[in-house]
């Protein structure tokens, strides 16, 4: 298995974020195959781009446990869209 570039996993976690709901980093692992630093640190690196915007919460209701949760921006649905476009 050949490793993936920082675009095509960036584009695999906009992938996930494209229908408009918060997810999960955990949710984000799964979904793109990748494990949970690589998901953090390229979420750190596309809210820097305005791409997308992470909330911390203490505690998930149902577990207890401390989590952050990632939902798409417009200029994140807009990159993505002309991306997959050409």
């Amino acid at each position: 298995m050949s490793k993936r570039s920082s675009k095509e996993v960036r584009m695999a976690i906009l992938d996930v974020l494209k229908d408009n709901n918060s997810h999960s980093l955990g949710d984000i692992e799964f979904k793109t195959g990748s494990n949970w630093q690589s998901v953090r640190n390229h979420i750190e690196d596309l809210e820097e781009l305005g791409f997308v915007k992470s909330k911390s919460h203490e505690r998930n209701d149902a577990n207890g446990r401390a989590f952050i949760d990632v939902k798409i921006t417009a200029k994140g649905r807009d990159y993505y869209s002309k991306v997959k476009s050409n």
